[in-house]
């Protein structure tokens, strides 16, 4: 296996222990588009714009989830 491949796979178990499954939170397929469309112009810029989207999404899924409680 790969450096890179090895790397993918432990983002994705990093991501998968978390358990979070909140749709509404999640990256919407538009989003994801808007992304790709972005990568062929300025791939670093895009990376950059979903890690912090992500984060921020995740930022405001467990401000709700606080709230619940």
């Amino acid at each position: 296996m790969s450096s890179q491949v090895a790397k993918i796979e432990q983002m994705k178990k990093y991501t998968k222990k978390t358990g979070f499954s909140n749709i509404r939170y999640s990256l919407q397929v538009a989003e994801m588009w808007d992304l790709i469309n972005m990568a062929r112009e300025k791939p670093y810029d895009s990376i950059k714009l979903a890690f912090n989207y992500g984060q921020a999404k995740g930022y405001r899924a467990a401000k709700a989830e606080v709230k619940k409680c």
